[in-house]
Parts: C-alpha cells; structure tokens; sequence
C-alpha cells in the first residue's frame, strides 16, 4: 500500500486522524513538526505523519497476534492454576521456565507500546548513560530532548547524539561563590562524610598555585574527636609553614578567626562523622552561624553508590551549602552518575579531584570535565 500523510495539532491526533480512515493496524514510516504559514495561522505548530496500513502477516500484525495469544495464555494459566499439575518436580521448574519466558517477552512489548524502539543511535547512546551510571529517567529525559533538539531526526550519528546531550546538561555546571578574587576575607570550610576526602582536598586548595597558593592562608580544623585527629594536616603545615589552629567550639572559632583576619583566606576542615550521629548538623551549623562570610562546600565522594551520595546530600543540606566538591573521580568509571546528581542537588561543583598527588590532582568543576570522562569511559568499552 501506498504511504499516506496525516497532520494534526498534535502527534497523537495525526495518528488518531491516520486510524479513523485505515484502522487500528498502521506503520509510521515518519513523523515531523511542521508550521503552519498564513494570516490565520499565524506561525501555528502541528505534526504530520506518514503512515501505510499494516498486511496481515507484516511484524506489527504478528506481534499484536502474538501478544493477544499470550494474553489468552496467560489468562487461562491464572484462571487455572489450582488446577495444574505437574508428572515431577523437574516439569513444575520447567513449566515456571516457561511461563516466566512468555512474562518477560510480554513484559517487552508492552514496553516497546509504551516507549516506542529509539533509532540505533539514539539507543546506543541512551544504552552507554545507563551503563555509566546516570539515573533512567535522567537518561531518558536527557535522550528525548536530545531526538527534539536534533529535529527528530532519526538517521544521525552517535557523536551527533552524544553532543546533543552534552549540550543539555551544560547548564548544570555554573559558576558559584568559589571566586579567588572576590573582595574581603575568602572563608571556605569543607563538609562531608567520613572517608569523602575533606582533608585531602583542603590541602590541595591550600597549596595549588592557581587556587590558593599564591594567598596568605589560614587553616583551622573543627576535628578534636578521633585518635590522631589532625595529623596529616599538622604535617602538612608543618612543611608548607601555613598556620594551623585546632578549635572545641564556637567561641574558639571565633578567636581563631578574630586572629587571622588579614590572611586573604581561611579554610576549615571538618571532622569526618556520619550525619546520622546525634545533633552532628547542629553542631555543625553553630560554626557556620557565626559570619555570613563563611561558605560551607559539601565535599561528596563519586566512588560511592548514586543513591548514597543523595541520600548525605539530603542530610547536609539543611546546611546553607554554596558548593559541591566531587572527590576521588579516578576511582569509578561510572561518572555518569555525577550528571544526575547535579541535577537533582542544584549546586554548583567547585572542583573535581582526580588522584592523591597534592596539590595537582585537582580540576576546575566544568561539564567538559566530566564529559571528557565519560567519552574516554566510552572508547574504552568499544575496544
């Protein structure tokens, strides 16, 4: 049969118009957003398809068959399932083989209903998010608008896929208030979990030429709790002649502060505990409450589990926190994972770490970072 066009206001509608005149049974050949031109029109958006109706033994036609078969299958499997029985144990394990083989495949098709088969690019791309750990639903939101952003064009590239989703998480990565040449004193103290890699990193602000390196720095630590609390940073100062105060309490803090107020920056390190220990983010918060000047910065490990990482999130954001640092990135591959986390926290990230090297194993947070990453992660898995 000859393909015919169909236009409507809407996508749905065009394929509703297109099975009032041939049926339920069609194919879309195409689909595409068009614009209406005119007086009355105006500039007047609306969706044309082109379709053909379906033989009766082409693939769609035997797969609705096949579906409506394993419908009535299963219907009768549940209708009857007191009543089967089986010779042995071995054709009862059989039997459930089977009738989990029918679920799964039924499982398919009605996916494929649901969320029609993506074009080969599309789907690779959307196959690769999922494998370097982004979220589902940020993989298929972020592939949906990359299909509307390159014109619902189903023959393109993967790199033309790839770049298009790129450009869609880009506005995720902003500047925020990590600025070195802010006027007034720079005050950052570093939160997190236990084992995120504060104290690392606080060490390789401190000393990198481009961040703090070239300042007049100050650093005091909150951290009097464990053995040995404080020992890599009083080596650390030690060698680099940065002064170093070790503070109980509020009013500690202040003095310290008082005391280093020409410094052009000051940086806290926090004690590595578990947010779910009692009153610890009020404890915390009292440090934070003493000047506005203070910009707490959530230092979050990309090693550990996407719904880990939420989830601490969830606990110390009841912090005013005005960045995010992601540490240890040389130790996933699966840094897709990062995108959704951005996502959903809406901060700014500040630097990503890459190694333990101190002070050169840290980057600037911006997406050509992390993308650089992932498309590295995605060469390697083609090899």
């Amino acid at each position: 049969m000859k393909h015919k066009e169909y236009i409507g206001e809407t996508f749905q509608e065009a394929v509703e118009i297109a099975k009032s005149e041939l049926g339920e049974d069609i194919v879309i050949i195409e689909s595409s957003e068009v614009e209406s031109s005119g007086f009355l029109s105006g500039d007047k958006k609306s969706y044309k398809v082109i379709v053909s109706k379906a033989s009766a033994e082409s693939p769609e036609i035997l797969k609705k068959k096949n579906l409506r078969k394993s419908v009535k299958e299963l219907k009768i499997i549940d209708s009857a399932e007191d009543e089967i029985e089986f010779d042995s144990k071995e054709a009862a394990m059989r039997g459930t083989v089977y009738i989990g083989k029918e679920l799964n495949s039924l499982n398919r098709y009605i996916k494929q209903l649901i969320f029609p088969e993506l074009p080969e690019a599309y789907q690779n791309i959307h196959d690769r998010l999922l494998k370097s750990g982004m979220l589902r639903q940020d993989v298929q939101f972020y592939i949906k608008e990359s299909f509307i952003d390159l014109n619902k064009k189903t023959r393109v590239t993967q790199n033309k896929v790839l770049e298009a989703v790129k450009n869609k998480t880009k506005h995720l990565f902003y500047p925020g208030r990590f600025t070195l040449d802010k006027p007034g004193k720079i005050i950052k103290a570093l939160i997190g979990p236990t084992g995120s890699g504060k104290t690392m990193t606080l060490m390789k602000l401190a000393m990198h030429p481009e961040i703090f390196g070239k300042k007049k720095t100050a650093i005091i630590s909150t951290d009097c709790y464990g053995i040995g609390a404080n020992a890599s940073l009083k080596s650390f100062t030690k060698l680099t002649t940065t002064p170093l105060a070790i503070v109980k309490n509020v009013d500690e803090m202040n003095q310290q502060l008082e005391k280093y107020k020409n410094h052009d920056a000051i940086l806290i390190d926090t004690p590595g505990r578990s947010p779910y220990f009692p009153d610890y983010i009020k404890e915390l918060s009292s440090y934070f409450n003493i000047s506005e000047s203070i910009d707490p910065i959530l230092v979050l490990s990309s090693s550990q589990d996407v719904h880990d990482i939420l989830n601490y999130y969830k606990f110390y954001s009841k912090i005013a926190l005005t960045g995010v640092i992601f540490t240890k990135t040389d130790e996933t591959a699966r840094l897709g994972k990062i995108i959704s986390v951005i996502k959903k926290i809406g901060l700014p990230v500040d630097f990503f770490t890459t190694g333990q090297t101190v002070p050169n194993d840290i980057k600037s947070g911006t997406s050509d970072f992390i993308w650089g990453k992932l498309v590295k992660y995605f060469n390697s898995e083609n090899k």
